[in-house]
């Protein structure tokens, strides 16, 4: 048995060897936490490792799945077939309090959104949904625009958008549309629409409904992954997979995160994994949690990408044993800062609109038509709204003309400008949004 001092040289030895042989500063990082990796372990005491292995697997906390996956031997570039491991998690108190704190903020965040007008409302899900589209492709390196996935997101006939689909299928998730996976063939409808006009002819699936020849994962130069072998065994693993999102008694975010896990080990597409297995997250947890949690799963992991596919290495590496705990806990914890920074967000926003609300209300020159007019203004400024004059004549059931006049009116007075000429949209002036956040400015 390791003496204290010497398991603190072996530590200090394993952070230096890290730090000149580890690709990724996250897997440094979460080596040094009091929950280590079976990988360091090993490094540390191979005579400890074995019984270390048999006291986690066969843990009371310890979840154990019946996928069994081969570990990925990076050097070589291949899975080493002739070892198996079941996935399994221990149930560390990080996860146990941050499958807590995520349900909590769920119910925050539910709460905020429905507190807000009806337009700023409208203008919080239409802004998550472009996040999530940009996040989503930015992740796999795919160039898009602010603008495209606006209009991809705005546009009435989806077809003719680049990104219409999945625009299509993220905006279903606020409609209480998500239910459960019921079929393989789902998938495979699930990606088409997705990904609709984005996947290359020599790279959509040949098989019936999954690709049929292997594919290797490359980052960097190096081969990473390499998914299942032939769209029979591709068919019976994602098949498997459904049952447990579906039947398995696991407590659901660990069940939702190890799913994501194995789909992406899997590799059912030659491309487009990455966006459909984090699309699948997505629908899942809008079945539990809030659509705003899902509708922005992608944006979560976009500025952590590193730590992200840290966590996916680390449970393919063959020291690790299948153990998917760092995976998870990084996972939720990245869903977890994601929903505060959008609490945040939606906190701040809020307390501009009221502020807004109170001045505009102290105005003595404008009617009520014109505070409406406002108030809509106000909402399109603080929760990045493109709100044209045309809608704004339809929210508040006026004619274009009389919306026109009273607008003018406004512009005459300087609380508003005009902000394009065509489709013709106003915004409040420099002036009156300085006076409302230097009110708040003030108060705090």
């Amino acid at each position: 048995m390791l003496k204290y001092t010497e398991f603190c040289i072996l530590e200090d030895q394993f952070k230096e060897h890290l730090s000149t042989n580890c690709e990724n500063s996250y897997l440094r990082e979460i080596n040094t936490l009091a929950y280590r990796t079976l990988e360091i372990v090993r490094y540390m005491d191979r005579d400890a490792y074995e019984t270390e292995y048999a006291r986690r697997i066969q843990g009371y906390g310890t979840l154990i799945t019946d996928f069994e996956i081969h570990p990925f031997d990076r050097h070589e570039g291949f899975r080493v077939t002739t070892t198996k491991n079941r996935l399994f998690v221990v149930a560390i108190d990080e996860i146990q309090m941050l499958q807590e704190t995520i349900y909590l903020n769920a119910a925050r965040l539910y709460k905020l959104s429905r507190s807000l007008p009806h337009a700023a409302h409208s203008f919080f899900i239409r802004n998550t949904i472009i996040d999530e589209i940009l996040s989503t492709n930015g992740i796999e390196g795919v160039s898009i625009s602010r603008k495209e996935a606006a209009e991809a997101v705005d546009s009435q006939d989806k077809q003719k958008r680049r990104f219409g689909g999945m625009a299509r299928c993220y905006q279903n998730l606020f409609r209480d549309t998500s239910v459960p996976l019921a079929s393989v063939e789902e998938i495979r409808e699930i990606y088409d629409e997705l990904l609709e006009g984005e996947i290359a002819a020599n790279n959509k699936p040949n098989g019936k409904l999954f690709r049929e020849q292997d594919v290797k994962g490359i980052r960097n130069g190096r081969i990473i992954h390499r998914g299942s072998h032939g769209e029979r065994i591709i068919s019976m693993e994602l098949a498997a997979l459904i049952r447990f999102l579906n039947q398995d008694p696991l407590p659901l975010l660990i069940k939702i995160m190890v799913a994501h896990y194995y789909f992406e080990y899997i590799h059912p597409f030659y491309d487009g994994n990455g966006r459909t297995g984090r699309y699948i997250v997505a629908r899942y947890l809008a079945s539990i949690l809030d659509p705003f949690t899902s509708s922005g799963f992608s944006h979560m992991l976009l500025d952590r990408k590193k730590e992200y596919y840290a966590a996916f290495d680390s449970v393919s590496k063959e020291a690790n044993r299948g153990e998917a705990t760092i995976f998870v806990k990084t996972l939720l914890d990245l869903v977890a800062e994601g929903q505060n920074n959008l609490i945040d967000r939606l906190t701040l926003s809020r307390a501009l609109l009221d502020r807004a609300h109170t001045i505009l209300e102290s105005l003595k020159d404008i009617d009520e038509l014109q505070l409406a007019i406002l108030s809509l203004l106000s909402q399109n400024a603080f929760f990045q709204g493109e709100m044209t004059d045309a809608e704004i004549a339809k929210q508040v059931l006026k004619s274009r003309q009389t919306v026109s006049a009273r607008l003018a009116d406004l512009v005459a007075k300087g609380y508003v400008v005009v902000e394009r000429k065509y489709p013709k949209a106003h915004r409040l002036s420099d002036a009156l949004m300085a006076e409302i956040t230097s009110s708040g400015e003030d108060k705090a």
